[in-house]
């Protein structure tokens, strides 16, 4: 398994390495009981439980496994559980690691998830933990988080497709002064969510 991406001052390509084993870690958070979250938070009194969230696990595990990730799976946690998972991956040693995986399955809103007990977490703080700064061993190597949650109470509208389109290569413009001495502080970060802001995931 190779994850490639492309720059633009010379449109070479660039691979990101998948050769170990394990690949890295894939963190898979599993909530399904929000029991607690209805009683304690009156703003989620009617939040069901997440029926079905056990097959989307074993889906991720099954598919994360064959691609030699180690898979660490967590089930029904409070926010403050995932906080101290993720400082405890943070501090850990990723060197000998190719890349770093994530999945939230949760109840949530705009840009936040909720935990067991209702209390919100932000995803921008949960990424954070894993910048170059916080977390030097996985400079450099992708991290990648998948989150299916809602974030918001909207419906996604559908629309039909006529006929394939295509598109341009378009690139961001970048300071080039800086590009050769040092990286984004959030460098290699990919982040795929079920929905968009304001609506619900199915």
């Amino acid at each position: 398994m190779e994850l490639e991406y492309y720059t633009k001052e010379s449109d070479s390509q660039t691979v990101y390495r998948m050769k170990s084993k394990p690949r890295g870690y894939c963190l898979i958070f599993n909530n399904h009981d929000f029991s607690v979250a209805r009683k304690e938070v009156f703003k989620l009194h009617r939040i069901k439980d997440r029926n079905g969230t056990d097959l989307d696990t074993e889906a991720l595990k099954n598919t994360f496994s064959s691609l030699h990730f180690e898979i660490v799976r967590y089930r029904d946690n409070t926010a403050k559980k995932i906080h101290e998972v993720m400082k405890s991956y943070q501090k850990m040693d990723h060197s000998n690691m190719d890349c770093f995986i994530c999945c939230i399955l949760f109840h949530g809103d705009k840009s936040i998830i909720y935990g067991s007990d209702g209390k919100e977490v932000s995803i921008s703080e949960l990424t954070s933990y894993f910048t170059g700064l916080n977390c030097p061993s996985l400079v450099d190597k992708p991290k990648i988080f998948f989150i299916q949650a809602c974030q918001g109470d909207n419906y996604q509208r559908g629309i039909s497709i006529d006929t394939d389109s295509k598109q341009e290569d378009d690139y961001l413009e970048m300071d080039s002064s800086s590009q050769k001495r040092y990286i984004p502080d959030e460098a290699d970060f990919l982040l795929g969510m079920a929905n968009v802001n304001d609506c619900v995931s199915y």
